[in-house]
């Protein structure tokens, strides 16, 4: 139920194929509604997942977790929400997804659905998502997010220099834009 349209259908596959429930006999009971809850509350895509039954079917409802980012770990791409839960990556809908570069905790494989409680992705995703939200009011028709390319946090607080810009974000033609 209520499903984002920037879900596509590999996404909607995957949590069909959590809440398989393995009952030799398919009953439409709480018990049967129960372990299908349990199922996909393990995707790391949702959280506060509801099932109940109703009439002939189960009727699903969660909270999506919407990728803001991508980071590199072990060459490995994942995706960031905006509490810093790590996504796997794949082919998700139309959704503007920037690169986080210069990380300083170089995790070499993080769990799916953990969360990376790194202050310079905070900073990241914060930035993130302050501009989708300015994009929805006010560019709603051409998100200017889509014009960003990655956010480089190297030097954040100023860790490396404190004369140089602590957050960089570069946009799809190389223009740099210095933040802070």
């Amino acid at each position: 139920v209520d499903v984002p349209e920037w879900v596509n259908e590999a996404l909607k596959e995957k949590i069909l194929f959590a809440a398989r429930y393995d009952g030799e006999d398919m009953k439409l009971d709480a018990d049967a509604a129960e372990s299908i809850q349990q199922n996909i509350s393990t995707v790391a895509w949702v959280d506060d997942v509801r099932v109940r039954t109703a009439n002939d079917r189960f009727v699903i409802k969660a909270n999506w977790r919407k990728p803001l980012g991508r980071v590199k770990f072990a060459r490995r791409n994942y995706y960031v929400d905006a509490d810093l839960g790590v996504l796997d990556s794949g082919e998700i809908g139309k959704l503007p997804i920037v690169d986080i570069t210069g990380l300083a905790v170089k995790k070499t494989k993080p769990v799916l659905g953990e969360v990376l409680r790194l202050d310079d992705l905070a900073a990241a995703t914060a930035i993130l998502e302050r501009l989708g939200r300015m994009d929805n009011l006010i560019t709603p028709d051409k998100p200017l997010l889509f014009e960003i390319k990655s956010i480089d946090v190297r030097n954040f607080n100023g860790r490396r220099s404190s004369s140089k810009g602590h957050i960089i974000l570069y946009a799809r033609d190389d223009t740099e834009i210095i933040w802070g």
